[in-house]
C-alpha cells in the first residue's frame, strides 16, 4: 500500500451526495427520554 492518489473517476458521485443518500436511508435516531 503505497498511499498515492488515484485519478479522479469523473463518474463517482461528490461526497456531499453520498452522504446525504446515506443520511437519508438510515432511520433517524431515536431520543429517549433520560430517567432520573
Amino acid at each position: 500500500f503505497a498511499g498515492k492518489l488515484v485519478p479522479q473517476d469523473p463518474s463517482d458521485e461528490p461526497a456531499a451526495e453520498l452522504l446525504a443518500r446515506i443520511r437519508a436511508s438510515r432511520p433517524a435516531p431515536v431520543r429517549k427520554k433520560a430517567r432520573a
